[in-house]
């Protein structure tokens, strides 16, 4: 599993190319963040999005 730094690496790629659009992608980084410690992060980028499923 990739460690944090890492993580935010491939979180400014997904935001880069676009990605960030896709619910799927979303919760693999909210889920990405919270395997990696940085729940805070995680749920702030919970409450950010503005569409999220029973998945979410």
């Amino acid at each position: 599993m990739p460690g944090h730094r890492e993580g935010v690496v491939v979180h400014g790629e997904v935001v880069k190319r676009g990605f960030d659009k896709d619910l799927f992608m979303r919760n693999d980084l909210i889920s990405m963040y919270c395997r990696s410690g940085d729940v805070q992060f995680g749920r702030k980028l919970f409450d950010g999005f503005l569409s999220t499923d029973l998945v979410s």
